[in-house]
């Protein structure tokens, strides 16, 4: 596995594989609509690319294909963390994360932060992150619950 800069010729193969982890994953926690709301909330490519472009993303690349992505918006929030619904559970998550975490330990962050969906709260409080509290989110009408995290950095 090779983790690179994200490119914006990266966009629409990312875009493809959170809208299929989503769907694929995330059913345990959030119901069908939920997951279609979520999902749908992926499609734009100009302000995806704007977004992630606009903060430091890392994408993980094996067998000629990206599987994993991972993005820190400045100073300290994991915007994104998605590895394929077929790779789930091999290290690629970690990996990712390990990534932003130096990056961010290099530009002098003391914690990092993200909102963890349901089903990514296992990982995150695996890897020293600690719950802040739940929160409520709306997307088109429809509300989610996600946990918002933080893990202290090491200097």
């Amino acid at each position: 596995m090779e983790i690179r800069r994200f490119s914006e010729k990266d966009i629409e193969e990312v875009l493809r594989m959170i809208q299929e982890t989503i769907h694929s994953i995330n059913g345990q926690d959030y119901s069908f609509r939920e997951r279609e709301v979520w999902a749908g909330s992926f499609t734009d490519v100009q302000q995806w690319t704007k977004r992630i472009q606009s903060s430091e993303a890392f994408v993980a690349k094996s067998g000629g294909r990206i599987v994993g992505i991972v993005n820190l918006q400045p100073p300290d929030m994991v915007d994104l963390l998605y590895v394929h619904k077929d790779l789930q559970r091999q290290g690629i998550a970690r990996s990712l994360l390990n990534v932003v975490e130096q990056f961010a330990s290099k530009n002098k962050a003391l914690v990092l932060h993200t909102e963890s969906s349901v089903t990514a709260y296992p990982f995150f409080k695996s890897q020293g992150f600690r719950i802040i509290g739940e929160q409520s989110k709306s997307v088109q009408g429809i509300t989610m619950k996600n946990i918002r995290m933080c893990k202290k950095l090491h200097s």
